[in-house]
């Protein structure tokens, strides 16, 4: 379970993995059977993103992802509390750049005019997630463009289905990002994951993207913790 510690006058949470459960869930991992037994050692936000991923991504990479997470969560005891909102604010603006970046892809030649709203909610979304803008308002602009009676609801005339759908994707996943509350982690991942129609393969390949970046990001701050480099900007 997380371990309360005392900075000064501020209490964090450590997140330390007993060995004998690290070694339990590298057995599990190998074995093809759940790795549930880390959730009670995992932020709120990782444990529901954790499950959302391994349902997400190919049958045949699950495996793969269970064991790389429980070689993680060996590390997690290094992270303080500063870390893991690193971790979580650079991974939400991933989810908003991934969503961003496949809307645009399947975005029809003629470009709509709804384009540069999708494009200026997902970035002001992005830059206040990361500190540098007002969350709150960031959040109220998103909500319209991802809520199922907004402005993206109804097909446009002449607008590809797969196109309006990406576009609201985008700004769910900024919406849901810039919500301040674990449940948005999920809803950003999952955003970022289905933005292309109607394409199980490419939901998989995309979860697996988000896996990498993920990944990446704990690297990098289990480097700084020990000394290797410095902190992250999400």
């Amino acid at each position: 379970m997380p371990v309360e510690m005392d900075a000064g006058r501020h209490l964090f949470m450590v997140y330390a993995v007993p060995v004998a459960i690290i070694k339990e869930m590298e057995a599990a991992a190998r074995a093809g059977r759940s790795i549930d037994g880390l959730a009670e050692y995992m932020p709120p936000w990782l444990k529901e993103l954790a499950g959302l991923l391994d349902q997400l991504i190919s049958a045949e990479r699950r495996p793969d992802f269970r064991t790389a997470l429980v070689a993680k969560a060996r590390d997690w005891h290094v992270l303080d509390a500063a870390a893991w909102d690193r971790i979580h604010a650079a991974f939400l603006v991933a989810c908003i750049a991934q969503a961003l970046k496949e809307a645009e892809a399947v975005q029809p030649q003629r470009l709509p005019a709804y384009r540069e709203t999708i494009e200026a909610v997902c970035n002001d979304a992005s830059a206040a997630v990361a500190g540098q803008g007002d969350l709150a308002a960031a959040h109220a602009a998103a909500w319209p463009w991802s809520a199922s009676e907004g402005p993206l609801a109804s097909q446009p005339p002449d607008m590809p289905a797969e196109a309006t759908w990406a576009a609201k994707c985008a700004a769910e996943a900024a919406w849901a990002a810039s919500a301040g509350e674990p449940w948005g982690t999920n809803s950003a991942a999952h955003s970022a994951a289905v933005v292309i129609w109607g394409d199980p393969g490419a939901w998989a390949a995309n979860a697996w993207s988000l896996v990498g970046r993920l990944f990446s990001l704990f690297n990098a701050e289990f480097a700084t913790a020990k000394g290797w480099r410095a902190p992250l900007r999400p």
